[in-house]
């Protein structure tokens, strides 16, 4: 399958959580419903006409699922914590239930409390048969939620890293190209 565009992405099920989620993952000035369903909104469409029931009911089963706090699902994302804008757009995604997911950075900016939940999602994620590839910028983070890790100097892969091995001495040498 070649990609040219996030939608050909999506059809061959992949997911991306982009590093910004202000700048690219939401769209602030739109609510917490629109922001949930806009990669999905094709589901709840019959013709010109949006079934804006079955799309509010969706956008409630996200917000339940990913224990967002928002008092509406038609408040701005904008007001909302970044912990849970970053569950918006992860939940977004899940909703197009990817084959492979990838993340970058999704955990950075956000409260030790919203790490732990999106760390149990993610993990949700795995046991349902769904790739991840996470992309963290903080080592202790690596650590503890990767199976495996392949670390790249300079363009190139230097390191892959199984079980045991995943430690930060095996990491770091690698980085540095040791």
């Amino acid at each position: 399958t070649t990609i040219h565009q996030p939608r050909d992405a999506q059809k061959a099920g992949l997911a991306y959580v982009p590093a910004d989620r202000k700048g690219q993952g939401l769209i602030l000035g739109h609510s917490v419903l629109n922001n949930l369903t806009i990669v999905t909104l094709k589901n709840f469409c019959k013709g010109m006409f949006i079934n804006l029931k079955r799309e509010r009911k969706t956008a409630l089963k996200w917000i339940d699922n990913y224990r967002i706090k928002t008092p509406s699902p038609y408040t701005p994302v904008s007001s909302l914590s970044g912990g849970n804008q970053q569950k918006i757009v992860i939940s977004k995604w899940v909703a197009t239930r990817p084959k492979v997911f990838m993340l970058n950075d999704p955990t950075k900016g956000i409260d030790v409390g919203a790490k732990v939940e999106i760390y149990k999602d993610i993990e949700e994620l795995c046991k349902a048969g769904c790739g991840v590839l996470y992309v963290a910028a903080e080592l202790p983070e690596l650590l503890g939620i990767a199976d495996r890790v392949y670390v790249l100097h300079e363009g190139e892969l230097v390191g892959e890293f199984a079980g045991e091995e995943i430690t930060q001495m095996n990491i770091v040498k690698s980085a540095i190209g040791e």
